[in-house]
């Protein structure tokens, strides 16, 4: 049931195929596990920044109510009478 045409030449290059196939699968699984860790830590970092984001809204708000809240001090203590 052996082809005559079938020779050791071509049994060579069929495992020098699958080993080549074996390595190709290697460097796959590999890439596939570090665009993973890169989606976990992009994912992390998007948390960070809208953490950040956060803060830094409140910090705004806080600058807007302080200048707010002087100028309304200052009006209400008589500060645009004018000078008496």
């Amino acid at each position: 049931m052996t082809d005559p045409s079938f020779t050791q030449h071509h049994v060579d290059r069929i495992a020098e195929a699958h080993s080549r196939l074996d390595g190709v699968d290697e460097r796959v699984a590999k890439l596939e596990m570090a665009e993973r860790v890169q989606t976990v830590r992009m994912e992390y970092i998007q948390n960070t920044l809208s953490a950040i984001n956060a803060n830094i809204n409140k910090i705004v708000w806080l600058i807007i109510a302080s200048i707010v809240g002087g100028a309304m001090t200052f009006i209400i203590s008589g500060g645009l009478n004018g000078a008496q």
